[in-house]
C-alpha cells in the first residue's frame, strides 16, 4: 500500500516563526539562557559595560544575542596591532594614563598593539548552553 505524505507549509511556518508557539518560545528561552552565560563570560575589564550591554534582539524570524558596544566585535573577534594612533588636531598631543610607566604621559603618536588574542565569549556562550 502506497504512502503519501503531504507537508503543509504554512502549518510549518506557523510552527517555527508564530509569537506564543512553543518552538519560538523555547528559542526565545535559549536566547534568554545564551545571554545569561555570555554576560558572565564576557571581558570585564575596568568597567564591566562590555558585559551589562549583552542584550537579546527578536530579530525577523529568529532570536539574536549581541554584545551592544562600538568595541565588541574588536574584542570578540581580535585584531591586528601595529597601526598608528594619532590625534586629530595635529599640533596637540595624545594625553593617556599608561599603566606601565605609572603616570599620565603625552605623546605625539604611539602605535596600538592590537589585541592579539581574540575572546569569542558569545560563541563560547553559545556552544555551553547548546552542550548542556
Amino acid at each position: 500500500m502506497p504512502v503519501r505524505f503531504t507537508l503543509d507549509h504554512k502549518g510549518v511556518e506557523r510552527l517555527f516563526y508564530e509569537d506564543g508557539h512553543p518552538v519560538q518560545e523555547g528559542l526565545g528561552e535559549d536566547a534568554k539562557a545564551v545571554a545569561a552565560v555570555a554576560r558572565v563570560a564576557a571581558p570585564k575589564g575596568k568597567t564591566g559595560k562590555m558585559s551589562r550591554s549583552v542584550q537579546i534582539r527578536r530579530l525577523d524570524r529568529a532570536w539574536g544575542v549581541v554584545a551592544n558596544v562600538p568595541y565588541a566585535t574588536y574584542v570578540h573577534e581580535g585584531t591586528r596591532g601595529g597601526y598608528p594612533i594619532t590625534p586629530h588636531n595635529p599640533p596637540y598631543w595624545l594625553r593617556f594614563y599608561w599603566d606601565k610607566a605609572g603616570k599620565v604621559v603625552y605623546r605625539k603618536r604611539v602605535i596600538h598593539p592590537g589585541i592579539a588574542t581574540p575572546q569569542p565569549f558569545l560563541v563560547q556562550a553559545l556552544e555551553a548552553v547548546y552542550r548542556r
